[in-house]
């Protein structure tokens, strides 16, 4: 029972934060880049190499933090990164390197959390309901992903793209997560 467990309480909770960071940022990243830095659509197709370069390095760095952490540590380093990124896009990011700089920061994050969330929540798992749960979190997930766009697309129409604003957002959603 979740109402029992506040481990795994504060896991779904970290879980939906950490969606609604994400959420946030996919659904405003392709504007920013394109309103903000005005990258063409090639520029953003190169974008993609150093952004997806942590996922190819992903096994060494979960192995490398595995002899250091375990994943509840892991995630909430993640989520430390994560925090960065998003801080680092709105605010840190005058030009198109800095830009590569602090998206793949949060690159790094997004995908060191890939990696441990479904051990999170199989390790919080009932033999026998590992299904179950990884389908609670992923459900926690998704909840946030949608109340994340819902916040950003309601605040668009209220005070425009601020995508400063929309950052800060995501990031502190990630920090939440973190913390929990």
């Amino acid at each position: 029972r979740i109402r029992n467990n506040p481990e795994l309480t504060a896991a779904l909770l970290a879980t939906l934060f950490y969606g609604a960071a994400g959420g946030i940022f996919t659904s405003i990243l392709n504007n920013y880049l394109s309103d903000v830095h005005n990258l063409t659509a090639g520029e953003r197709g190169w974008l993609e190499l150093p952004r997806e370069f942590p996922g190819f390095m992903m096994m060494f760095i979960i192995g490398g933090l595995t002899l250091l952490m375990r994943e509840t540590k892991m995630a909430a380093l993640a989520m430390l990164f994560t925090v960065a990124g998003a801080v680092g896009l709105g605010y840190l990011s005058p030009n198109t390197a800095l830009l590569a700089v602090w998206t793949i920061i949060w690159s790094i994050g997004d995908h060191i959390i890939f990696t441990v969330e479904g051990v999170i929540g199989l390790k919080l798992a009932k033999d026998g309901a590992e299904g179950k749960r990884l389908g609670q979190f992923g459900g926690a997930r998704n909840l946030g992903v949608i109340t994340g766009v819902a916040v950003i697309f309601i605040m668009a129409k209220m005070i425009g793209d601020r995508y400063d604003v929309f950052f800060l957002i995501a990031g502190s959603c990630a920090l939440v997560a973190g913390v929990l």
